[in-house]
């Protein structure tokens, strides 16, 4: 799958054990830093996606998940090196990086080994009180990070004790929803408003789309949780024109002989549907030097296989959802990527194919609004796949299990899946930032591709159309 999609996109795929050795030099680099901290080698990244009001992914906020009884400076010393040993690797500034780290962290030199022009350092309440030689240190090097072109993000209650006054250096504004409720929030907002004018508000631990539409309501600019991949009960079905006819083409794709001028006469249904796949297959990444305007000859050229992961990853790239699906979308590259990552160091290729395909579809419960056995349904998937999804058996369920792990936080389970899986927290927690950084260059490209198949003329017939 990720090398059909690499082509789609026009660049070249690596082979596959280029990208294995890739992530073996990565660990190497690790495990230098593990070697000078004893007892980390259990220590797992964690991350949560940050969204704007658009609901467009804007950052991850990284935590490192850490053993219990661990010190907050020791865990944050952990986290700085991860990010300064991936160094410009994280996310070539397509994504904001958010570091939540105690107080005096700031004075850790690894900070100033992360550049600046995508990082937000978000400074947490100290659960202890400071010496007041402490306050004044932390003042100054507050300062003197601004100056350098950090950007901090400080909790408002922060004017309730002796580092109130850090908070005048305040690039954002940084909410714990966590335990609260809407009356506290919009009173808050409302005090934030005032004191801290143009300060940007990121509210914190959003645990459900309820919560999340609140605050959108309010005046809060940035919404991170685990709201986008949380269990609920759906209500109504949620399958617009253009997904309902891509899954009639992939119950099509099924058949012993595809009748290719059918098909095309289905897709023809819609038309921003027939313009993207020409668009797609006309596009440089094929290197054709005859360009098509027949739908037919379009499928005809991608064949069986082809057809069925561009309709696959149609799927999620609809552009008649609603504003969660544009980050459902990457959210869900991203698992795809990384199920595949952790699959390279023990399956085949064709396992790997199937694992991109298992943290693809793992999210089209939410993109459906309907479980999870329900949507599947109207898909024909390998055996392989389906176990995966439905009952998370076989390798491919334990992957998947462990990309969900590492997207919730479930440090027990991370470790436990890590060693059922053959992987250690250097090796997967390389892999997560490789796979959010291929999903955020992935989905951009994808997205700019999708706005250029939208200045198609809407109304017009498509050229050709089959009869």
């Amino acid at each position: 799958m990720l090398q059909w999609l690499m082509k789609l996109l026009g660049k070249k795929p690596a082979p596959s054990h280029s990208r294995r050795d890739i992530d073996h030099t990565r660990t190497a680099a690790a495990a230098e830093t593990t070697a000078a901290s004893p007892g980390s080698a259990t220590n797992f990244l964690g991350r949560a996606a940050i969204l704007n009001r658009q609901l467009a992914v804007v950052g991850y906020e990284f935590q490192m998940k850490q053993s219990p009884g661990s010190a907050p400076l020791v865990c944050d010393a952990l986290l700085l090196d991860k990010l300064v040993q991936e160094g410009a690797t994280m996310f070539t500034h397509r994504r904001l990086t958010f570091i939540p780290l105690h107080p005096l962290s700031l004075n850790q030199a690894q900070v100033e080994q992360l550049p600046a022009d995508n990082l937000v350092l978000l400074i947490a309440l100290p659960t202890e009180p400071l010496a007041d030689e402490q306050v004044q240190t932390l003042r100054e090097r507050v300062a003197e990070l601004q100056t350098k072109g950090y950007a901090l993000a400080f909790d408002p209650a922060l004017e309730q004790g002796p580092l109130a006054s850090l908070l005048a250096f305040a690039g954002y504004l940084h909410i714990d929803a966590k335990g609260g409720d809407l009356i506290w929030l919009l009173e808050l907002q409302k005090h934030c408003l005032a004191a801290f004018p143009n300060v940007p508000m990121i509210v914190r631990n959003i645990d459900s789309l309820e919560l999340l539409d609140a605050c959108r309501k309010l005046a809060f600019q940035f919404f991170q949780g685990n709201y986008l991949t949380s269990t609920r009960e759906w209500g109504q079905p949620r399958i617009d024109t253009s997904r309902a006819v891509i899954l009639e083409l992939i119950g099509h794709i099924t058949e012993e002989d595809i009748d290719f001028k059918q098909m095309a006469r289905i897709a023809s249904q819609d038309l921003s549907l027939y313009y993207r796949l020409l668009r797609y297959v006309n596009s440089a990444a094929f290197g054709l030097n005859k360009k098509f305007d027949s739908l037919e000859h379009a499928m005809v050229l991608l064949g069986r296989e082809g057809l069925r992961q561009w309709l696959t990853l149609m799927l999620l790239s609809s552009s008649k959802g609603d504003d969660l699906d544009v980050a459902l979308r990457e959210t869900a590259f991203v698992r795809a990527r990384l199920v595949e990552l952790l699959a390279q160091e023990h399956c085949s290729q064709a396992e790997c194919e199937q694992a991109f395909l298992v943290g693809l579809l793992s999210l089209i419960d939410a993109l459906f609004h309907m479980p999870l056995p329900d949507a599947l349904q109207k898909l024909a998937l390998p055996d392989p796949v389906l176990d995966a999804l439905l009952n998370r058996g076989g390798k491919l369920g334990n992957y998947l299990s462990l990309a969900i792990a590492c997207e919730k936080g479930y440090e027990g389970a991370i470790e436990e899946l890590a060693k059922t899986c053959g992987l250690d927290s250097q090796q997967i927690n390389a892999k997560q930032v490789a796979a959010l950084n291929w999903a955020s260059e992935f989905n951009d490209q994808l997205a700019a591709m999708d706005q250029a198949a939208q200045t198609e003329p809407a109304n017009s017939p498509p050229p050709n159309d089959p009869t």
